[in-house]
């Protein structure tokens, strides 16, 4: 009778194919997507998996799609980043837009060395 692979975990079933690396991998990242997630919605550890990137929560049953294999970050944490990056984003477009001043390749002002050149 076989025994229970204790390195190698759920990767076991693949047997000597594949190398240890690639088993090694599999089984740390089956490892991760089997526990229950944190739910984004209610904040409970009720999150589980059903298939790829389609997660559902069993207390207060939302359903919902996010990374594939586990999730890293709630859905509401990733849309306050990104919408703190845009509107970084956008406020330095205004900004150099309300200068008016073009600036060089060196950061100097470029109207003012050509109006320079031109009065000599």
């Amino acid at each position: 009778m076989a025994t229970k692979t204790k390195k190698v975990k759920a990767a076991g079933r693949l047997g000597v194919r594949y190398g240890r690396s690639v088993r090694s991998k599999l089984a740390s990242v089956e490892t991760k997507q089997r526990v229950k997630q944190e739910c984004p919605f209610c904040k409970k550890k009720k999150a589980k998996r059903v298939s790829k990137g389609i997660w559902v929560c069993l207390k207060c049953k939302k359903k919902f799609a996010s990374d594939v294999f586990y999730l890293e970050k709630s859905i509401a944490a990733q849309t306050e980043e990104r919408i703190a990056k845009a509107a970084k984003k956008e406020k330095k477009r205004v900004e150099k837009k309300d200068t008016g001043v073009q600036k060089d390749k060196s950061g100097r002002n470029a109207l003012a060395r050509k109006s320079k050149k031109t009065s000599k």
